[in-house]
C-alpha cells in the first residue's frame, strides 16, 4: 500500500513540475512576442512574425529536449 502511495506522491510530482516548466515557456514567449510587438510598433513584417514563431519553437524544442534527457539518464 505505501508503494503505491509513493508512486502517486512521485507522479504527482512530476505532473506539478511539468506543470510549472510549461507555464514558464509560455510566459517568456508570450513575453518575446509582446517585446517583438513592441519593437515593431505593432505592425510587424510577416518576415518578423515568422522568425519569431521559429525563434519560440526552437526554444520549446531544446527545454524539451534538456527535460528528456535528464529524466532518461535517471533511469
Amino acid at each position: 500500500m505505501t508503494i503505491a502511495n509513493r508512486k502517486k506522491i512521485n507522479f504527482s510530482r512530476k505532473a506539478k513540475s511539468k506543470l510549472i516548466l510549461t507555464v514558464l515557456q509560455m510566459t517568456l514567449v508570450s513575453l518575446g512576442f509582446l517585446v517583438m510587438l513592441l519593437i515593431t510598433n505593432g505592425e510587424p513584417s510577416i518576415f518578423v512574425i515568422v522568425l519569431s514563431f521559429i525563434l519560440a519553437s526552437f526554444f520549446v524544442v531544446f527545454n524539451q529536449q534538456i527535460l528528456l534527457n535528464k529524466s532518461t539518464k535517471k533511469y
